[in-house]
């Protein structure tokens, strides 16, 4: 935090005034936006500090010089897909459901069974 310059919180440039929306201490980056945009332009501090002396001399830089910000972080791949429609064979699922639906007409058409009633040992003599 030593190195980001102090009162840069707002810098001139011909767009007009841009103001500071987060500090970067890990890349040593200063972001900030300028007005009627939401595009956040990352400047290094460098940068800051340049415009900041030009702006006390009276000089209004004509733009910010915003740095490419790159991650280090590998980009992901995203996975291709395949087009199955058709492919997928949905015998076994079919199978499986006439087997159901066999099961259920044949316990509709038996006539229920009684049952004989069990006869257990009385407990605990």
């Amino acid at each position: 935090m030593q190195h980001f310059p102090e009162n840069a919180e707002t810098i001139q440039v011909a767009k007009g005034t841009a103001q500071l929306i987060k500090k970067d201490i890990f890349k040593n980056l200063m972001w900030y936006m300028l007005p009627d945009s939401s595009v956040q332009y990352p400047l290094t501090i460098e940068r800051v500090k340049k415009i900041k002396l030009l702006n006390s001399q009276g000089v209004i830089p004509d733009e910010l010089e915003a740095v490419e910000v790159t991650s280090s972080k590998p980009k992901e791949v995203e996975p291709e897909f395949v087009d199955v429609v058709g492919q997928i064979s949905l015998r076994s699922l079919e199978k499986a459901d006439k087997k159901r639906q066999q099961k259920g007409r044949q316990q509709q058409q038996r006539p229920p069974q009684q049952q004989k009633p069990r006869h257990r040992p009385p407990k605990g003599k």
